[in-house]
Order: C-alpha cells, then structure tokens, then sequence
C-alpha cells in the first residue's frame, strides 16, 4: 500500500492532510489519485465514507497548484456538479480543507438562497464551482457563468456517465451489489397504516442511538416528523421542500447528537454524511434495490457496527425480493416490538 507521498501528492496537499489527521490513503484514493494526477478520466463507484470526495479533489489541487493561470470573468477552472445543496456544501468544504496552504478560490451554487450572492462570487472568477444543476443553469442563462474555460469536470453520484469518458480508468470499492458486512440487517413485516407506530416503538428502545430513516416522498417524511413530535419524540425532515436554513438547522441538529431522528428521502439524504449513525430505518422500502444498499451504508462507518430495520408492507414485498436478489442474501425477518405486537 503506498502512502499519501509515494501517490505523489504536493508537500502543501500532504501538510493539509497531516494537519486533518489523515495517515494513509483509502482503497479509492489509492486507486484513483494516480490516474487522476496522469490527466486520465476516472470512473469511480464507491459507497458514502469511503474518501471518494478526496479521491477526485487532491489530484484536481494539484492540478490547481502547479498550473496557476488568471480565470475569466464569471469563469472556473474546475465545474463539479452534485445532486443536492448539502452534497455540494460538503465537496466545497472539502476543497478549502484540503486546499488550504495552495490557496484556492472555491464558490457553491445550489438553489435555496438568492443568487445575486453567487454571481457577485463568480464575478472575477474562480477556480473551483461546486453547483447543483439547476442552479447552474439559472446562472448560465442569467450569463453570470461561463464555462468555456473550463478544465475539469467531475460529476458526483453520476450513475450512468460512460458516454461522457474518454478511455477511462475504472476504479472500484465496495461495488453496490455488495452490502456493508457490518451492518445487522432486519425487516419487519407490518401494514402500511401501523408502520408509524411501530417505528415509534422502535425509536423508543434505549438501544437506538443516532437514527436515519428513509421516506420515498417528501410529504410522508413530513407525516412522519408530525406523528413523532405528536407523540413526544423531537424529530426534523429533510428534503427538496425545505428552505436552506431549515435543511442546515437539522442537520446540525443531528450531527451534534441534540435530535437523535432525522427523516430523510434518498435525495436528500445524499448529503448527509454523518458519522455515528447507529440505525437506518426504511419506513419505506425503495423501490431501486441500489438505494437500499447506499441507505444502509450510512451505517456502520469507520469500523462501528450498524444496523438497518425496513418496514416492509404487503404492496413493498416485491421490492424487498429485488433487495435481496441484488444482496444475494435473504434479510432476517424481525418481529414487532412488544407493544405493537400486543395491540396486534
């Protein structure tokens, strides 16, 4: 295994991660910063905590570092798009953290606040644009962005980008038909009309630390948040529908450990990478298998154990049979807490 130096990373970019506490490269990063600092086009596909935000910025600010040039008005050297406002929030922090002592300009774009802010930041340009597509394009038809100076593109939880690569270099960790060993899988069998209780009843064990759970809508995430605080369990939403202010308060809520239930759908949930999740629960199961495996995966990170609990009804028992013939294995099935299966 060859260490952050022998990848030939900067001295600036191995003193920024000596100062973060980062001693040796993950098995993305070793596979990835080689080809990247080479010039090739990398496909990458690693599940959430595996250091792929690293992966692809180390290798971009040395890029960054020893090619200094002036950016065009309202231009950025490195475009990288993200699905959601926290995803891009969280890569824009991880560009200044990394990039601290070769001193670079890196601006978010995302939906949410108002956008003269951003285009005053793009207005002598930048080197890196962290965006969610939308508000991208907001900007490129207000002609506050251009992108014809461009030199680097990378697209984070991109699924299908084959036709945009040049001979790429394939890199992959944990592939998603693969699920995390170390989570402790469950699912309970129960109707749609009780699902609520019983994940109150779940969320009452004393056992239950820091929990995930996952909605397919935006409006059931919020039905979900109302019955718990109806019944006295604090608990906060994030999805598309929330204002950015509100998204962030939970999230700090919940990264702080304050608010131990956060519900979330899979979009949203794309940027939340905290650590210390005891539980996911699938209120609802996902109707893509993928997304069970990238559900369960904000579990058991950093060598802790985890586990996931799916609330399966009868019109979702099609969707648990693709899980576990992507997993290749069956889940236990787990009975009803105690209270609920008296009520029964």
């Amino acid at each position: 295994m060859k260490s952050f130096e022998q990848l030939g990373l900067a001295p600036a970019l191995l003193k920024a991660l000596e100062a973060e506490g980062y001693t040796s490269p993950t098995p993305i990063q070793q596979q990835a910063i080689e080809p990247a600092l080479a010039g090739r086009d990398v496909q990458g596909i690693a599940q959430t905590g595996t250091g792929k935000t690293a992966a692809f910025a180390l290798p971009i600010l040395q890029r960054l570092a020893a090619i200094r040039k002036p950016t065009v008005r309202g231009g950025c050297r490195v475009l990288v798009l993200a699905p959601t406002r926290e995803l891009a929030s969280q890569i824009a922090e991880s560009f200044r953290v990394y990039g601290k002592f070769i001193g670079v300009r890196v601006i978010t774009m995302f939906g949410g606040v108002p956008k003269g802010k951003q285009a005053r930041g793009m207005a002598s340009g930048v080197d890196v644009l962290v965006a969610t597509p939308g508000r991208l394009i907001d900007h490129m038809q207000d002609r506050t962005v251009r992108l014809d100076q461009t030199e680097v593109l990378v697209l984070d939880e991109a699924d299908h980008t084959e036709t945009m690569l040049r001979d790429p270099v394939h890199v992959a960790v944990a592939p998603a038909a693969t699920t995390v060993e170390r989570v402790d899988q469950h699912v309970i069998f129960t109707d749609n009309a009780a699902k609520r209780a019983v994940l109150f009843d779940l969320l009452r064990d004393v056992t239950t630390g820091r929990t995930l759970v996952f909605t397919r809508t935006k409006h059931g995430a919020d039905k979900v948040v109302k019955y718990l605080e109806e019944n006295g369990m604090p608990a906060a939403a994030i999805h598309g529908n929330k204002s950015q202010p509100q998204r962030e308060k939970a999230l700090a809520s919940f990264r702080s450990g304050q608010m131990r239930v956060l519900i979330a759908t899979d979009i949203a949930a794309r940027g939340i990478d905290v650590d210390g999740v005891s539980h996911v629960v699938n209120f609802d199961l996902p109707n893509v298998p993928e997304s069970y495996v990238h559900r369960i995966g904000r579990t058991a990170r950093a060598g802790a154990t985890g586990v996931a609990i799916s609330l399966c009804a009868n019109d979702e028992r099609a969707f648990l049979k693709s899980i576990e013939k992507l997993t290749r294995q069956r889940v236990p099935v787990m009975n009803l807490p105690s209270r609920m299966s008296k009520a029964a």
